[in-house]
């Protein structure tokens, strides 16, 4: 590994309740993954990373985009990448049954989804979890057209989870990004997500 990646510093974010989305600059990712700044804008322009342009021109990056990224193309993920821990939205039957990576993953239950797609608006979420044998597909999907709609929220990755296939299948048909079939698999979702623990 070349000195100049291992001496990378994440600047400083706030990790306050109202926070704005882990976003990082063309800058961290050159850095990061120990490339040119051409290399990263070449990227955008390929269409193989997305990136949001700031009123300024400068490019912004969702850390979950940026990790689906590098996993795709065999970087090492960081722990903390971006330096703030991921924070991860759940909306389930039984939250309390959810076992996550807590000391890297900062996870907030919601027993309704209304309150989670609030809250999700935000910004601040990185993945939002959607029990799908207790909330209607279909309202699940509107709310992942809402979010993809909105750039702030357009890099919010959205599980769902079922014990029924045929909804599973749906829900990735119709807009969900990953799918899984019981709560046991979701520390393994969010740490691939995310890169936390890794």
């Amino acid at each position: 590994m070349n000195p100049k990646a291992r001496r990378y510093t994440a600047p400083p974010r706030n990790d306050g309740a109202g926070e704005a989305p882990c976003l990082l600059t063309s800058g961290d990712i050159a850095r990061l993954l120990d490339v040119d700044l051409k290399t990263v804008h070449n990227w955008v322009h390929l269409e193989h990373l997305s990136g949001l342009k700031t009123k300024g021109g400068h490019l912004r990056f969702h850390r979950s985009d940026v990790v689906r990224f590098m996993r795709r193309l065999g970087y090492p993920v960081p722990p903390r990448l971006g330096g703030i821990v991921p924070k991860v939205a759940v909306v389930l039957a039984q939250p309390s049954h959810v076992s996550l990576p807590t000391r890297d993953v900062k996870c907030e239950s919601f027993e309704r989804l209304f309150d989670a797609a609030l809250a999700a608006a935000s910004g601040a979420y990185e993945v939002l979890v959607i029990d799908l044998d207790v909330i209607v597909i279909r309202q699940a999907i509107e709310l992942i057209r809402a979010l993809r709609r909105r750039e702030l929220t357009s890099g919010v990755v959205v599980v769902g989870m079922s014990r029924t296939p045929g909804v599973r299948e749906a829900f990735v048909a119709q807009g969900g990004d990953i799918a899984i079939g019981s709560v046991r698999e979701l520390a393994s979702v969010i740490r691939f997500l995310t890169g936390a623990g890794a």
